[in-house]
């Protein structure tokens, strides 16, 4: 499906997923599972979830401040200029033991600005990519 960015059901429903997968991460305790998909320690794990439940929440929370113009830049004579416009596609390869957490912050923002997204042909069958899926087909 291919959005505009004008097309505020598409940004609604990417609101609603994004919110849909934080509160899955939070109410879903299976660690063991996780850490076992991901060769990570509780404590990577444990922080993975919780990045990524406030990265999934802080792009939908500020879907109803995206305007274009001039941002505040943070060295000196820089100027960052924001459009609020669909990009096209945006390409995320993530590490492993981290996979969820680099993914939401590659294509968080993103896929609230109304940009289209898709899940790859063989989604590995793990229990981040059950969640993610969860909250997209609900």
């Amino acid at each position: 499906m291919l959005s505009t960015p004008r097309s505020a059901p598409t940004r609604l429903g990417a609101v609603i997923s994004h919110l849909r997968a934080a509160a899955l991460l939070t109410t879903e305790q299976d660690e063991g599972r996780r850490s076992d998909e991901t060769a990570a320690t509780d404590v990577v794990v444990q922080l993975n979830t919780n990045l990524s439940t406030e990265l999934l929440c802080t792009p939908a929370t500020l879907v109803t401040e995206l305007k274009g113009g001039d941002v505040p830049f943070a060295h000196t004579g820089g100027q960052m200029l924001v459009e609020r416009e669909v990009q096209g596609v945006v390409f995320s390869i993530a590490l492993w033991n981290a996979s969820l957490l680099l993914t939401i912050r590659a294509v968080g923002h993103a896929i609230v600005c109304g940009n289209a997204v898709g899940d790859p042909q063989l989604w590995p069958l793990v229990w981040y990519g059950q969640v993610v899926r969860s909250s997209l087909l609900a």
